[in-house]
Protein backbone atom coordinates (compact mmCIF):
# COMPACT_ATOMS: atom_id res chain seq x y z
CA UNK A 1 0.00 0.00 0.00
CA UNK A 2 2.38 2.14 1.42
CA UNK A 3 4.70 1.64 -2.05
CA UNK A 4 1.98 2.27 -4.40
CA UNK A 5 0.89 5.38 -2.81
CA UNK A 6 4.82 6.63 -3.21
CA UNK A 7 5.04 5.60 -6.70
CA UNK A 8 1.73 7.48 -8.08
CA UNK A 9 3.16 10.67 -6.02
CA UNK A 10 6.28 10.06 -7.84
CA UNK A 11 4.54 9.40 -11.28
CA UNK A 12 2.03 12.91 -10.25
CA UNK A 13 5.37 14.48 -9.72
CA UNK A 14 7.07 13.69 -12.83
CA UNK A 15 3.56 15.38 -14.83
CA UNK A 16 3.88 18.16 -13.17
CA UNK A 17 7.58 18.83 -13.59
CA UNK A 18 6.95 17.80 -17.28
CA UNK A 19 4.12 20.05 -17.15
CA UNK A 20 6.14 23.32 -15.91
CA UNK A 21 9.61 22.79 -17.91
CA UNK A 22 7.43 22.56 -21.09
CA UNK A 23 5.85 25.56 -19.57
CA UNK A 24 8.59 27.34 -18.97
CA UNK A 25 10.05 27.08 -22.22
CA UNK A 26 6.80 27.57 -24.26
CA UNK A 27 6.57 30.85 -22.17
CA UNK A 28 10.08 30.84 -23.26
CA UNK A 29 11.27 32.10 -19.36
CA UNK A 30 14.64 33.93 -19.19
CA UNK A 31 14.99 35.15 -16.19
CA UNK A 32 17.28 32.84 -13.39
CA UNK A 33 15.45 34.28 -10.08
CA UNK A 34 11.80 33.48 -11.68
CA UNK A 35 13.31 29.73 -12.91
CA UNK A 36 14.32 29.06 -10.01
CA UNK A 37 11.61 30.18 -7.97
CA UNK A 38 8.97 27.91 -10.18
CA UNK A 39 11.49 25.05 -9.64
CA UNK A 40 11.55 25.42 -5.94
CA UNK A 41 7.59 25.42 -6.05
CA UNK A 42 7.60 22.79 -7.93
CA UNK A 43 10.07 20.72 -5.33
CA UNK A 44 7.95 21.95 -2.95
CA UNK A 45 4.59 20.14 -4.72
CA UNK A 46 6.54 16.90 -5.32
CA UNK A 47 7.75 16.44 -1.91
CA UNK A 48 3.90 17.34 -0.41
CA UNK A 49 2.17 15.03 -3.23
CA UNK A 50 2.41 11.83 -0.88
CA UNK A 51 0.44 14.02 2.10
CA UNK A 52 -2.02 15.52 -0.32
CA UNK A 53 -3.11 11.79 -2.03
CA UNK A 54 -3.62 10.45 1.46
CA UNK A 55 -5.78 13.74 3.00
CA UNK A 56 -7.91 13.28 -0.33
CA UNK A 57 -10.97 10.32 -0.13
CA UNK A 58 -12.71 10.72 -2.82
CA UNK A 59 -16.14 8.29 -2.95
CA UNK A 60 -18.83 7.37 -5.88
CA UNK A 61 -22.08 6.23 -5.06
CA UNK A 62 -23.65 3.78 -7.48
CA UNK A 63 -27.15 5.00 -7.78
CA UNK A 64 -29.82 3.46 -9.69
CA UNK A 65 -30.71 4.91 -12.65
CA UNK A 66 -34.44 4.86 -13.91
CA UNK A 67 -35.90 6.42 -16.46
CA UNK A 68 -39.03 8.46 -16.96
Amino acid sequence: MTLLLLGEAALRALILAAAVGGGLKVLRVRNPHMRLAVWKAVLLGALVMPLLTQSVVVTVQAGSTSSP
